[in-house]
């Protein structure tokens, strides 16, 4: 997810629960600037200042691995454990 993502559920969950931008600085502890700042999904936030956030709103972060590329031909993908050391001498 990119941060205007997390923006966005943010301010769509604060809709869903009826909440003012103010009632979720209040029970976050933050103030209302903050808030408006972390939902214009342009502020840089650090998770210290986004779990009381999600907190407030009943959400949690969920990590998750990335998975690899389907294809071993993917320009994305190099299998490091595939080379050849001797192939650099």
């Amino acid at each position: 997810m990119t941060i205007p993502e997390i923006a966005q559920a943010i301010k769509d969950r604060r809709y869903n629960l009826v909440l003012h931008q103010q009632d979720v600085a209040d029970k976050a502890g933050i103030t209302i600037n903050l808030v408006r700042r972390i939902e214009s999904g342009r502020y840089n936030y650090n998770i210290n200042t986004l779990l009381p956030v999600l907190k407030a709103l009943d959400l949690q972060i969920s990590i998750a691995e990335i998975p690899k590329p389907t294809s071993n031909n993917s320009p994305e993908y190099i299998d490091f454990e595939e080379i050849n050391p001797s192939t650099f001498e």
